[in-house]
């Protein structure tokens, strides 16, 4: 691991050069299967904020709902405590950390972060930026992860409302 004393700092913005600790992390959606995943590179001085904005990019969410982190006992984000505060390497600074990531309040897409692992930037790469994943996203407001299981099942079944409105959902309709 890479000791915060032994890295310069980075800041994060999007399409930068980073210099300093990266932190691997793999993002995954519970309750959906086949399982849906990303891998990310972010700078580890990225705060919660920039970490949010990461995961809706690399997720495919439209950023139109509240959210919230929680690791233990503690939350931040929309009506929890302060995301600006907390960086990946304060909060996350070891391989094999985990942290919980909710989306939607009411369709409750809920994430596992974990960190895999925790490198040097590599000259002239731009991050953030994700380098592998697995499956699309649910699309927003399906009603979570079992109303996008019952929208998948009409959608094999091929008719009745229920078809119509997932191919509606799914933007293969009228």
């Amino acid at each position: 691991m890479i000791g915060a004393a032994t890295v310069a700092p980075v800041v994060v913005t999007k399409g930068r050069f980073a210099v300093g600790a990266i932190h691997q992390l793999k993002i995954s959606l519970r309750e959906v299967h086949p399982l849906v995943w990303r891998r990310v590179h972010v700078p580890s001085t990225a705060n919660l904020l920039d970490l949010h904005n990461v995961i809706q990019s690399a997720m495919g969410w439209d950023n139109e709902h509240l959210h919230m982190f929680v690791k233990g006992w503690e939350e931040y984000g929309d009506n929890a405590g302060s995301e600006y505060d907390v960086t990946l390497a304060g909060l996350l600074p070891k391989v094999g950390d985990r942290l919980a990531y909710r989306y939607d309040f009411g369709d409750c897409w809920d994430h596992d972060i974990e960190v895999e692992k925790i490198h040097q930037g590599a000259p002239k790469t731009l991050y953030p930026h994700c380098t592998a994943g697995g499956r699309a996203c649910p699309p927003e407001d399906c009603g979570g992860p079992d109303g996008f299981a019952e929208s998948l099942r009409a959608l094999k079944h091929r008719k009745g409302w229920k078809y119509q409105r997932a191919r509606h959902l799914f933007g293969t309709g009228k």
